[in-house]
């Protein structure tokens, strides 16, 4: 009893603190469980004492000791009272401040009871539908998917874009740079996949839309998406040491990547392509999806400027290159760089990859 009441005073400030409470121990005598130093003067113990028990009643209780039953009875009648004058000089606090305002202080704050933990161990809870509506509208992109059209329409329904096949090259590539899910039967070495890994996006099987359908809302990607622990079933789908196997591997490795990084595969290159025309676009679309940039330099690259790198092959390549100058300007000349970087893990190193005529050079 000693101790509740020894953890329930600082919870009531208006009640002065006493120091008469005793319990009986086992043999009988009784034993002072309330500390001196945190109660008031022996003035005002006494004064509560003589204002609260009847002097009769005391004389009596120096002649015959009580029964622990009694104490105990005694004790929570003492307590009950407690309890109310701390609930009457509440209510009087709460009269005062109707007519003098106050800020919420530190004072008025430790009335709390401390067993609410009010500034401590707080777990934010958030409303799973105002969660929704913040997430930003899914943009797919479709490669190798059959009833692409029946997949269109259900990525529609469930209120996600879908990348339009009309529109013109030239703005395709932009727009397609706003996607940010690609759905694809198996990752294969096409320029949707590459550019989505390169860009981080989420590539997934095409059983994500299904199954969202059926729930009526899209479904977390991790479970669907190539390369991904938790989508372990899909590993099955995969020859082992397959290039499908290894692309779904780059798929996840480089999304985490960038999504802790905020940088994409090629954050910080400057490139050089100089290849046919159709490649060049390619490598192209490529580099720029990853996050880097393409110099509109051609040959023969008597000033190279700025460039890190020069994707060359020089048997697509009709007009003379000057590779003495990017060799003496340490630009590196590399192939078929691009698709090694995003698969390999580690990402070779560019000089690991210079083509035999720049190396000839050095």
């Amino acid at each position: 009893m000693a101790e509740l009441i020894h953890r329930c005073w600082p919870k009531f400030p208006h009640v002065p603190y006493m120091r008469s409470f005793h319990t009986n121990n086992q043999d009988g005598s009784q034993i002072e469980d309330l500390d001196d130093q945190a109660g008031p003067s022996g003035a005002d113990c006494r004064s509560l004492n003589n204002s609260s028990v009847d002097p009769n009643q005391g004389e009596k209780a120096r002649t015959s000791t009580p029964s622990p039953a009694a104490g105990m009875n005694t004790q929570l009648q003492e307590l009950h009272q407690i309890l109310d004058s701390a609930s009457k000089a509440s209510k009087e606090s709460d009269t005062n401040s109707l007519s003098t305002p106050r800020s919420h202080s530190a004072r008025n704050i430790a009335r709390a009871p401390e067993s609410l933990d009010l500034c401590t161990d707080l777990v934010e809870w958030v409303d799973p539908v105002i969660s929704n509506q913040q997430k930003p509208t899914p943009v797919f992109l479709l490669t190798s998917i059959d009833n692409q059209e029946q997949c269109e329409e259900m990525i529609r329904s469930l209120g996600g874009i879908v990348c339009s096949p009309q529109i013109s090259v030239s703005n395709s590539v932009s727009f397609e740079q706003n996607a940010t899910h690609l759905l694809c039967q198996q990752p294969s070495r096409n320029e949707k996949v590459l550019t989505s890994i390169a860009a981080g996006k989420w590539v997934l099987e095409k059983l994500y839309l299904e199954d969202s359908k059926r729930e009526g809302h899209f479904l977390n990607e991790e479970d669907y998406e190539w390369g991904n622990p938790k989508a372990s079933y899909l590993q099955k789908l995969l020859k082992p040491g397959s290039l499908n196997e290894q692309l779904a591997k780059a798929v996840y490795r480089w999304r985490c990547k960038i999504q802790i990084t905020g940088k994409k595969a090629f954050h910080g290159m400057k490139a050089i392509i100089c290849s046919s025309k159709e490649k060049a676009e390619l490598y192209k679309r490529i580099v720029i999806a990853g996050g880097g940039e393409v110099l509109n330099i051609s040959p023969p690259f008597s000033e190279p400027g700025c460039a890190t790198v020069c994707i060359l092959e020089l048997a697509k390549v009709q007009h003379r290159v000057d590779l003495q100058t990017l060799v003496d300007k340490k630009v590196p000349c590399v192939p078929l760089y691009l698709n090694n970087y995003l698969i390999s893990d580690p990402p070779p190193d560019v000089m690991d990859c210079l083509i035999p005529e720049y190396r000839a050079l050095q």
